[in-house]
C-alpha cells in the first residue's frame, strides 16, 4: 500500500506542476459556470426588440403599446414606418407591429386591422410576438361585446419553487459530466503514451512497482483530481446561484 500511495503521491505532484491542465481541469469550467450563470441564468438579460409604428397615435392604439411593453421578453420601441421598413431589411430588428390611421374609428365598426411585418429570417421571434397580440387582440376584442362570454379565462402566477428546473441545473451536471470523461478517460491515456515515448515505462519495468499498481495509482490519483473538481463546482453552482 506504502508503494501505491506513493505513485498517487508522485501523479498528483506531476499534475500539479502542469499549469496548463490546471487551468482546463478547475479554472476553465469554473468560469463557464460563472459566465453562462450570470448571463443565462437570468430571465431578464434576454429580451429581443421590436419596432412599433403608430400612426393612429389615440388611445385604443397606445394602449396595444402598452400592453406589449409589458410583456418582459421584449423591448418595444417606437418608430417611424420608413425606419421601421428600413430596419426590417437590414434584418437588424425582427418584428414590427404596425397600426394605421383611423385604427380607434375602424374599431368602433368592427373591422380595425393591427399588422405584423417581420423578416424571414426571424421566423421565431414573430411566432412570439403573434402569440402575445393575439392574446391582446382577444382581450381587446371581449372588451367592445356587449354580451357576457359563455367561458372566462383566469390566469395565476405561480412563484417558482426550490426544486423549478433552471439553466444552470442543464449545465452543472453536463460540466462535471465532461471533466469526468476527459480528466479520467482521456488524461489516463495521454500518460500512458507520454511515459512510454518518454521512455518512462521501460524504467519502470525495471522497478519494484507492479503494474497494476501504476495503473491503479494513476487511476486514484485521476479519482482524488475529479472529486475536488466535482466539489468546487457543486459549491460554486449552489453559493453563487442556488442550484
Amino acid at each position: 500500500m506504502n508503494m501505491l500511495w506513493q505513485q498517487v503521491k508522485m501523479e498528483l505532484k506531476l499534475f500539479i506542476r502542469e499549469r496548463q491542465t490546471v487551468f482546463w481541469t478547475f479554472f476553465f469550467p469554473a468560469f463557464l459556470i460563472i459566465i453562462f450563470g450570470y448571463v443565462f441564468n437570468q430571465p431578464e438579460s434576454i429580451r429581443f426588440t421590436i419596432g412599433f409604428v403608430d400612426e393612429d397615435t389615440s388611445v385604443e392604439s397606445h394602449r396595444i403599446y402598452g400592453e406589449l411593453s409589458r410583456v418582459n421578453a421584449l423591448f418595444v420601441e417606437p418608430l417611424m414606418r420608413f425606419e421601421a421598413e428600413d430596419l426590417l431589411r437590414r434584418n437588424e430588428i425582427g418584428s414590427v407591429v404596425y397600426i394605421k390611421e383611423g385604427y380607434a374609428d375602424s374599431l368602433k365598426q368592427g373591422r380595425a386591422q393591427i399588422h405584423l411585418l417581420y423578416h424571414p429570417a426571424q421566423q421565431q421571434l414573430n411566432d412570439l410576438v403573434r402569440l402575445m397580440l393575439d392574446k391582446i387582440v382577444l382581450a381587446e376584442n371581449s372588451a367592445y361585446l356587449d354580451t357576457q362570454l359563455p367561458i372566462t379565462l383566469t390566469q395565476q402566477k405561480i412563484e417558482a419553487d426550490r426544486g423549478a428546473v433552471s439553466f444552470l441545473d442543464f449545465l452543472v451536471p453536463g460540466l462535471i459530466g465532461f471533466s469526468l470523461m476527459s480528466t479520467c478517460l482521456f488524461s489516463i491515456g495521454v500518460v500512458v503514451v507520454a511515459y512510454r515515448e518518454k521512455g518512462k515505462l521501460r524504467r519502470l519495468a525495471v522497478t519494484p512497482l507492479p503494474k497494476w499498481k501504476f495503473i491503479a495509482g494513476q487511476i486514484l490519483a485521476r479519482y482524488v483530481i475529479v472529486l475536488a473538481q466535482a466539489t468546487m463546482l457543486i459549491g460554486m453552482a449552489v453559493f453563487l446561484f442556488d442550484v
